[in-house]
């Protein structure tokens, strides 16, 4: 339960206003470099975000991975808005209640 809360407080403060309200949603953000002829590239970086929700528990995973050949991808402004949109179609989906 209590990494459940430090994932949701992550998200909440670094993208406030992203998830529909009464809902238990949380997550982290990744950023890789990726090996290129035996050396870590300084033009290429692979993107991914991990995340959680629901109403009264977490209901549903979802883990998405940007990447593409010589593009530097961020977790926060890449991966995560995708998540955001899959997360927020999974609780209409799931036709999930608000907490409370």
């Amino acid at each position: 339960r209590e990494l459940v809360e430090m994932l949701q407080q992550a998200r909440r403060s670094s993208f406030p206003g992203a998830d529909k309200p009464g809902y238990i949603v949380g997550g982290k953000t990744g950023t890789s470099q990726v090996i290129r002829n035996g050396a870590y590239s300084e033009a290429e970086t692979i993107a991914s975000y991990v995340g959680f929700g629901g109403s009264d528990r977490p209901e549903y995973v979802i883990m998405i991975q940007v990447a593409g050949k010589d593009r530097v991808w961020q977790g926060s402004r890449d991966a995560m808005p995708i998540f955001t949109d899959i997360s927020n179609w999974m609780i209409d989906y799931l036709k999930l209640r608000p907490k409370g």
